[in-house]
């Protein structure tokens, strides 16, 4: 997953006067299928966690990766940096240098086996990240993945 572009927002909600600071991130992310079958899917979100809280989310365009290949797929994650910033961890984690967060996604889509078999499946990868603040990079990374049949 590499960033290629980021766009920086802020604001005020009115009435409340609560600031509010929206990160957008286009990511390049390539996704292998491993298996043999190919697996053509429906839009999905994926969802961005820090410390169990909800921060960001990007639309997943649907698509379709062949048995055994690999698909580019470029999309944008909206971050709301105000989210950050709420949690209680953010200040140590700031003066830890390290931001850990995760991202949790679910794909429903069909595999077809054979050209004549046709299953619903749902594939579900959740990622365990850190980035460090100073250089902007990705420190760790770590994924799981679940096929549901």
């Amino acid at each position: 997953m590499t960033t290629t572009e980021e766009n920086f927002s802020t604001g005020i909600n009115l009435p409340t006067f609560q600031p509010s600071v929206t990160l957008t991130l286009k990511l390049n992310i390539t996704v292998e299928n491993p298996n043999r079958a190919g697996f053509a899917y429906n839009n999905g979100t994926s969802y961005l966690f820090y410390h169990g809280d909800e921060v960001g989310q990007a639309l997943v365009p649907a698509g379709r990766i062949s048995a055994q290949g690999k698909e580019t797929m470029v999309t944008l994650v909206h971050i709301q940096a105000d989210r950050f910033l709420a949690n209680s961890n953010f200040t140590s984690d700031i003066k830890l240098g390290l931001l850990p967060v995760s991202s949790q996604t679910a794909l429903s889509g069909r595999v077809r086996i054979l050209k004549i078999i046709t299953r619903h499946v749902t594939a579900t990868t959740v990622c365990d990240l850190v980035v460090s603040v100073s250089s902007r990079n990705i420190q760790s990374f770590h994924c799981s993945y679940k096929v549901k049949l």
